[in-house]
């Protein structure tokens, strides 16, 4: 896990009870689909055995033992009619917007009573219900943490230089200094090829968890 951005203790909470009947962050996951890929146009609607790509996300997400709802943010209403014909919720977004977290703080202006907001990729077919809930949890466990993503050290060579895995460099607490699509950091007087036996470096995983007040102070 890792922390992402700084601590304010600003903001407000609503909360849900829980199966155990105690009072948890009512907590919503929000996927961003955007019609208009420039590689694959569509991208949200192509078929993974039988099913939309965007259903198998859904899936996902509504796995999550700590997601209390499941949405999709969308500019095109081929998408909202998919979602909506499977069985999922889908709001429709402006097609001016820039990303997926301007597409997410849009979405989550309709959502009053969430105080936790989930972005979830909505080209992860495959991801873990787990790290979701991995996500989530230090956002339920410090209120006053405004976001959280995830983390992994890089294993092989090929990935730690290929430009097609984000990597980031994170201080002792924990809390991400800066991304990059390049190595961070650069060992300028150690073989490339020795480098991941030098040092510990690490792939974002692109899955965000924001508490509310951060998402729209800081997106919209």
């Amino acid at each position: 896990m890792l922390r992402h951005g700084r601590r304010s203790s600003s903001g407000f909470q609503r909360f849900s009870v829980s199966d155990e009947g105690t009072l948890r962050m009512t907590t919503v996951a929000i996927i961003p689909a955007r019609y208009g890929s420039a590689r694959i146009p569509g991208k949200p609607l192509a078929l993974i055995a039988g099913k939309p790509m965007i259903q198998h996300v859904v899936e996902r997400a509504r796995q999550a033992a700590l997601v209390d709802r499941v949405l999709v943010a969308t500019d095109d209403e081929r998408i909202r009619d998919t979602v909506e014909a499977f069985g999922g919720t889908a709001v429709m977004t402006s097609v001016a917007l820039q990303s997926g977290s301007d597409r997410i703080a849009s979405a989550a202006q309709l959502l009053p009573d969430a105080s936790i907001i989930v972005n979830v990729q909505g080209d992860e077919p495959l991801i873990d219900p787990r790290m979701i809930d991995q996500a989530i949890r230090p956002l339920l466990e410090d209120p006053v943490l405004p976001a959280a993503t995830l983390i992994r050290a890089i294993t092989s060579q090929e990935e730690l230089l290929s430009t097609s895995f984000p990597k980031v460099v994170i201080d002792r607490d924990g809390n991400c200094l800066y991304f990059s699509r390049s190595v961070i950091p650069f060992l300028r007087d150690t073989d490339q090829s020795a480098w991941l036996g030098q040092h510990t470096f690490y792939r974002h995983i692109g899955l965000y968890v924001f508490q509310r007040p951060l998402l729209h102070c800081c997106i919209l």
